[in-house]
């Protein structure tokens, strides 16, 4: 089953890039990332190269192809030096200087850039494709899991899980209420491999006598949110998830992923995640 993943379409949005540079280039992909500075790099070489080619820029020796001229100007912007190529007069050293001045300031920010998106801490948090509407110990409850999903344990882990809910007043006006809804764990001292997560419909659920058909329609939405301590880096770390209701399923309920061996050995089987009984 596909999963479908919340969106939002900004109109009239005014989209400063420049000011987001950096919120954007840390959500690009590691593949995507490195070809854009390596376009950037050749992009700046070729932009001195033909800068290089004025009349007014002088070298030693003369008579230098573009192609030399591009060779040191890569030279330059990486502060090289190999020497064989070399200036000649004050403009074309001021043209130097400016870029080796680029070269040093993009230096800075690439590998400041590459060392926060290699060092950005990630939950490697997993959640369950499907939101069950079942029964638990006799109670109606919406059911979901999670596992952690890298060697790490996580400490002082906080769940949340909250609904929106979407309500016409009488006057004609779209309202979305989001509403808390409690669990029966909301914390765990230490998450190490899975939690199931269960909200019981009581007397207190703020979506009691909701019947199943209300709830899988689009007046209702499920978003988990998750906190912890990285115990390997002692970092926050965060995770997130929406249920729609094409991932809302009744009358389910998960098969156990632990299993508890006769030597104490404990045992969980990832591919169990959507598996129910």
């Amino acid at each position: 089953m596909a999963i479908r993943k919340i969106q939002f379409i900004r109109l009239n949005f005014k989209n400063k890039f420049f000011r987001d540079l950096f919120y954007w280039s840390m959500h690009l992909s590691w593949p995507l990332l490195t070809l854009l500075i390596f376009i950037f790099f050749v992009f700046v070489n070729l932009l001195f190269a033909t800068i290089y080619m004025h009349p007014a820029c002088k070298f030693s020796p003369e008579n230098l192809s573009f192609l030399d001229r591009f060779y040191f100007s890569v030279h330059t912007f990486a502060t090289v030096g190999y020497g064989n190529i070399a200036p000649d007069g004050d403009f074309t050293n001021t043209i130097v200087l400016i870029e080796i001045f680029i070269g040093l300031l993009s230096v800075a920010l690439i590998t400041g850039l590459i060392f926060a998106k290699f060092s950005q801490p990630k939950s490697f948090i997993e959640f369950s494709n499907y939101l069950l509407y079942t029964k638990f110990r006799g109670k109606q409850s919406l059911v979901f899991r999670m596992i952690n999903d890298r060697f790490a344990d996580v400490i002082n882990m906080r769940i949340h899980m909250n609904t929106i809910i979407n309500e016409i007043t009488p006057e004609g006006i779209d309202i979305k209420n989001i509403v808390s809804l409690e669990l029966k764990k909301p914390f765990l001292p230490m998450f190490v491999a899975s939690y199931t997560g269960i909200h019981v419909i009581d007397e207190k659920s703020p979506i009691k006598g909701v019947k199943f058909e209300e709830l899988h329609s689009d007046n209702y939405e499920f978003f988990i949110s998750v906190e912890g301590i990285d115990t390997s880096t002692n970092e926050l770390i965060t995770g997130k998830h929406w249920y729609g209701k094409e991932h809302l399923m009744k009358d389910k309920l998960f098969e156990d992923m632990l299993i508890f061996e006769k030597d104490g050995v404990r045992t969980i089987d990832y591919s169990k995640l959507d598996v129910f009984k």
